[in-house]
């Protein structure tokens, strides 16, 4: 055979192998960090899907309110439609049971948990921005000029001074400045009135004070305006100073 002729590739013998570098090979340490990163995500993972799963089950008084009585009555439909023996009482009595022990094993489990996630005000729930009710909450931002007069700088749907509305009504930052009727603003409220603030300043010169409050208004007929029932939740931050 010529020397410049190709070979068959061959295996390498198993003394080779063992004398490779150990940088070629991954090290048992490597493979316990792989595996414990692996877990660690798989953990993570777990626990958002529990704090996103319902904690209360149905119980007879839920499946009595207007919204239960849809659901049960949807259910019983849709059984009697595919052949299947429905009331709405047994419709109510197999929600409550199925419920009640599914709910408790998501509770006893993510339980662990949940000191730390209300800590760092971590959490979710199906029920994202839903509004129950007629009633509920308008943010409104005023600049107040040198004059000492103030300035409606935004209103949802209706005034946008400096080009806030984009970032205003991006879906999560919405759901920490946007209170409900039984809740007041998260912790993070005054944190956002402070950035907003420098937002103001930063766009608009004329303006030394901002100030942010929430309009608690009731909803009528989509012909009506909202009605203004009172203004809530006012925070203020002045150029240069303290709140």
């Amino acid at each position: 055979m010529e020397p410049n002729e190709a070979t068959p590739h061959a295996e390498a013998p198993a003394e080779v192998l063992a004398a490779a570098p150990s940088a070629a090979r991954p090290s048992r340490a490597s493979a316990v960090w792989a595996a414990l990163r692996a877990t660690t995500i798989a953990v993570v993972l777990g626990v958002w899907i529990l704090s996103a799963l319902p904690s209360r089950p149905y119980d007879a008084e839920r499946l009595a309110s207007k919204r239960g009585a849809r659901l049960v009555g949807s259910l019983d439909r849709a059984l009697r439609s595919v052949g299947v023996p429905s009331t709405r009482e047994g419709v109510s009595a197999f929600l409550i049971g199925t419920t009640t022990p599914l709910v408790r094993a998501r509770n006893a489990l993510y339980e662990p948990f949940r000191p730390a996630l209300e800590a760092m005000q971590l959490g979710q729930r199906w029920g994202l921005f839903l509004q129950n009710g007629r009633t509920g909450y308008r943010m409104q931002v005023e600049g107040r000029r040198r004059d000492g007069t103030f300035e409606l700088l935004y209103r949802p749907h209706r005034e946008d001074v400096l080009g806030l509305e984009p970032a205003l009504e991006f879906r999560r930052l919405r759901g920490i400045y946007s209170p409900t009727s039984k809740t007041s603003p998260r912790a993070q409220y005054e944190g956002f009135v402070t950035w907003l603030a420098s937002e103001v300043f930063a766009r608009g010169a004329a303006y030394d004070e901002v100030r942010v409050s929430m309009e608690r208004i009731e909803l009528g007929l989509p012909k009506d305006p909202p009605r203004i029932l009172s203004v809530e939740h006012v925070s203020t931050r002045t150029r240069g100073g303290a709140s």
